[in-house]
C-alpha cells in the first residue's frame, strides 16, 4: 500500500509540474500578443492553474480518495485573485464538502469558470467585490 501511495504522489507531482510548464509557456506568449488574445490566453492559464491546484491537493493527500471542496475553492480563489487589481472577498457558508477524485478535474474547471466570471462581473460596494 505504501508503494501505491508513493506512486500516486509521484504521478500527481509530475502532472502538476507539467501543467505549470504549459502555464509558463502560455504566459510568455500572452505578454507578446494583442489585448484580446492576451485575455483569452490568461483565461486558459487560469484553467490550467485550477487543474494544477487539484493535483497539488491530491499530492499532499495521496492516500485519500476525495478532496475537501471548500479548501479547494479557497485555494483557487486566493490564487486567482492575484491577477485581479481590486480587493475581493470570498464568503463561503458551508461546512466541509468532499468530492471523489475522479470528478475533481471537471469540478475544478467549473469552479474556475465561476470564479473568473465573478471576478469580471461581481458587484461592487465601495470599490470592494464580494463573491
Amino acid at each position: 500500500m505504501e508503494a501505491k501511495v508513493h506512486l500516486m504522489k509521484e504521478m500527481y507531482h509530475r502532472i502538476k509540474n507539467n501543467l505549470q510548464l504549459w502555464s509558463s509557456m502560455l504566459k510568455l506568449k500572452a505578454n507578446n500578443s494583442n489585448p484580446e488574445l492576451e485575455s483569452a490566453i490568461n483565461d486558459i492559464i487560469n484553467q490550467i492553474n485550477s487543474i494544477a491546484s487539484v493535483h497539488e491537493m491530491l499530492y499532499n493527500k495521496a492516500e485519500q480518495r476525495e478532496i475537501n471542496l471548500i479548501q479547494y475553492l479557497k485555494l483557487t480563489f486566493n490564487e486567482s485573485k492575484i491577477s485581479i487589481s481590486k480587493e475581493t472577498a470570498l464568503n463561503i457558508s458551508a461546512e466541509g464538502f468532499y468530492v471523489k477524485i475522479e470528478g475533481c478535474t471537471y469540478i475544478s474547471i467549473i469552479i474556475n469558470e465561476l470564479l473568473t466570471n465573478s471576478f469580471k462581473h461581481a458587484w461592487e460596494v465601495d470599490n470592494f467585490r464580494r463573491i
